[in-house]
């Protein structure tokens, strides 16, 4: 964090790329928001922010920063966020936007917590289970160590999406779950 406040005040790019949880931290020091630094644009991946810090991001630190979020990994690739819809559902600390993996180089599903052959209903909960398929690697039913909601499709991408990702807990452990970049 200190070393990007260093770059911001120095260099004026307009280009952040960052994790999420770093984002909160690199705004709670901010005295001004980040676009008095030049910045234009803010990508974000790697870690999840609850619907709290992404109203206080947007409302206090991203004015006039269009912010991109992913969601996804080195072996699936990024989803591509997806605006709020009106009236679909968001789940339990969600922020209103969803997650769609572009096909056919990778598929996500949301399965239910004890039978990762089952998919969960648009609108509930479940873990991620992704497939890679590309021409040099198939990674078929991969287990994510991620939580999400299942979403319909969205008017900009025609198939499923997954909303409100947070790290998996197995059920009926009480353990908080890990989150971060490795």
């Amino acid at each position: 964090v200190d070393q990007t406040l260093a770059l911001l005040a120095a260099e004026r790019p307009s280009l952040l790329f960052t994790t999420s949880r770093l984002l909160v931290e690199l705004a709670m020091r901010l005295p001004r928001p980040l676009h008095t630094y030049g910045i234009r644009a803010v990508c974000t991946g790697g870690t999840s922010c609850t619907a709290a810090e992404a109203a206080f991001l947007r409302e206090e630190h991203l004015v006039d920063v269009e912010w991109i979020d992913t969601y996804g990994n080195t072996l699936v690739g990024h989803a591509l966020q997806a605006d709020p819809v009106a009236g679909a559902p968001t789940g339990a600390g969600g922020t209103g936007h969803s997650y769609h993996l572009p096909p056919p180089f990778a598929l996500l599903k949301v399965v239910d917590d004890s039978d990762p052959w089952r998919e969960v209903e648009v609108g509930q909960r479940g873990r991620v289970r992704a497939t890679t398929l590309l021409e040099d690697l198939f990674l078929p039913n991969l287990l994510e160590r991620d939580s999400a909601v299942r979403t319909g499709p969205h008017p900009w991408f025609p198939w499923d999406g997954v909303a409100a990702v947070r790290p998996f807990v197995e059920p009926g452990t009480a353990d908080e779950a890990v989150e971060g970049v490795y």
